[in-house]
């Protein structure tokens, strides 16, 4: 096959255009500092996609780095290594710009790396020359017939060091776009990406990550998926040693009392390391009585009744090695409410400190009956609906623990003489139960599920509140507006609904009162609603509604 000799001496331009989909792919790094990226262009001469890869390879140190400390270095040994994919290659055969055999392709490479979180921002490198080999096959020797073939053009450069001042926040190195000017012997091939930044570089880009290969067809690629550039390595940026800073504070006590400061709540340290046992009194010492400081929380007493006010200053230090930095010096100020005052020139005035002790009592559940009297129903050949009120409730909650009360209950089947009924316990106190069989066991006409029965839970505070009573109580959710609003929801469940619409058949909660608000006495209310099927035998049924505290 005779090699093409002519020089060529204008300027060829293949226009890339990268894909914009709406899936993104990248390629996961091989390990910490090492970063494989896929960008996928088109070229006008074939009007199809092509894979180029891109591997940045560096770890900067140190790492982790400190602010205001450190600066971070990219070392000389960052390694950028790009593939010109063999379409764009085959498309400067086809157009005349390069011969079957060995192609030898010098250039230029210029490569753009992003550091997040740095002055820097992104810094482009000067022009790194390069040197890329493609060996092109033509069986036939006829350009543009569809048999050429072309080894892509393999590219690596070492760039070099880069220094990156950190400003807050880990810093991510990212390659931000490495471009490739390559030179033909005997003309020029200028090959512009456009990508959907609207960024033009010559001949090789990463700055839009994107994927021809997959799950398209790389040999039919009309499209590509955008990918996400990442990080080939990341510095974690740490703050330096600093002291602890503190604030001051005041708190008045009673004379001759004492009283506690949490020393902790007044000091922060941005490492972290405040040492908690390090906490010292400093130059202002108590002098109108004692103060120890143990585990951060400082004791003081006064020991001068006389005394209107007195101070005391204190210090902490963090565990930064070898030697630990110490807070600033701040104050504590003491006011004493005395026993004594001097009118002799004036009015003068005394404080009395009011303290009263508020003990915790019962919890308890109380009902006005035991016994539900339901409407009754005359059978019609179609569901009924039977109507209803729960026996009113009070809870009386005098604990004083605040952490709030439920009342929750759930409903036993309903079953007339001659149905199905099971001693849960065996022979004991508690009388057998309705047991309807409708999930395990034979459904019984003189039966009627507890998961039949709904409600409408009202609550109300019972007792006389005055100034500062916080109390409020909640009623559970309904499940019905009325007897004939479940009875429509029972028929549009069907046979589906047992034990599954979220009747009484479940737990549910009557009334509730939340942590601190739940004080003092209550009552829970409910109208309640029983569905009574068409198949019902006739009878009375009976079952259990078991009210529950907790």
């Amino acid at each position: 096959m005779t090699k093409r000799t002519r020089r060529i001496s204008v300027a060829l331009t293949i226009s890339l255009v990268a894909a914009v989909l709406s899936v993104g792919t990248f390629i996961s790094p091989a390990s910490a500092g090492t970063q494989v990226t896929t960008n996928a262009c088109q070229n006008s001469a074939t009007g199809t996609f092509s894979d180029i890869d891109f591997t940045h390879t560096g770890t900067a140190t140190p790492n982790p780095a400190t602010l205001g400390v450190d600066t971070v270095t990219l070392p000389g040994t960052t390694t950028v290594d790009a593939f010109f994919p063999s379409a764009v290659l085959i498309a400067g055969y086809n157009l005349g710009l390069l011969t079957t055999g060995l192609n030898s392709i010098p250039g230029n490479m210029v490569v753009t790396i992003d550091g997040s979180n740095t002055v820097e921002g992104s810094q482009t490198l000067a022009p790194v020359a390069i040197l890329g080999l493609t060996t092109i096959s033509d069986p036939n020797g006829t350009p543009g017939d569809g048999d050429e073939t072309a080894t892509p053009l393999a590219v690596s450069i070492t760039i070099p060091a880069t220094t990156w001042t950190p400003t807050g926040g880990d810093i991510e190195l990212s390659d931000g776009g490495s471009v490739t000017s390559a030179l033909v012997a005997g003309g020029i091939i200028t090959v512009v990406f456009t990508c959907s930044a609207g960024q033009s570089v010559n001949v090789l880009t990463d700055a839009t990550p994107g994927d021809c290969s997959l799950p398209l067809d790389p040999n039919d690629c009309t499209s590509s998926i955008p990918g996400v550039a990442l990080p080939f390595d990341t510095v974690a940026v740490v703050a330096p040693p600093t002291a602890p800073v503190c604030a001051g504070t005041g708190t008045s006590l009673g004379a001759g009392q004492a009283t506690v400061v949490d020393l902790n709540t007044l000091c922060s340290d941005v490492n972290g390391n405040i040492d908690v046992a390090s906490y010292a009194v400093g130059l202002t010492a108590p002098t109108a009585g004692t103060v120890g400081i143990v585990g951060g929380v400082a004791t003081y007493t006064n020991t001068n009744p006389l005394a209107t006010s007195d101070s005391f200053s204190f210090t902490v230090s963090d565990t930064t090695a070898p030697t630990p930095l110490v807070s600033n010096e701040v104050t504590v100020t003491l006011t004493i409410l005395g026993n004594l005052c001097d009118a002799t020139a004036g009015a003068c005035s005394l404080n009395q400190i009011i303290t009263v002790t508020v003990t915790g009592a019962a919890l308890t559940l109380e009902q006005t009956s035991q016994f539900v009297s339901m409407t009754g129903v005359t059978l019609t050949g179609a569901p009924e609906a039977s109507d209803g009120n729960l026996n009113q409730m009070t809870v009386t909650n005098a604990r004083g623990d605040l952490v709030g009360w439920t009342v929750s209950a759930y409903a036993t089947d309903l079953s007339a003489p001659g149905g199905p009924f099971t001693d849960p316990d065996g022979p004991g106190p508690l009388p057998p139960v309705p047991d309807c069989g409708f999930i395990v066991g034979t459904p019984d006409a003189l039966c009627i599920p507890g998961d039949n029965l709904g409600w409408t839970p009202s609550a109300a505070i019972a007792h006389a509140q005055i100034n500062g009573d916080v109390a409020a109580v909640t009623a559970g959710p309904s499940h019905a507006t009325s007897s004939a609003d479940w009875l429509s929801q029972l028929i549009t469940a069907g046979l589906a609904g047992v034990d599954g619409l979220g009747g009484l058949g479940e737990v549910n909660v009557l009334c509730s009162a939340g942590a601190g608000t739940d004080g003092g006495t209550f009552t829970c209310d409910a109208a309640l609603y029983l569905g009574v099927p068409a198949s019902a035998g006739a009878g009375t049924y009976s079952g259990a509604l078991v009210l529950t505290l907790l």
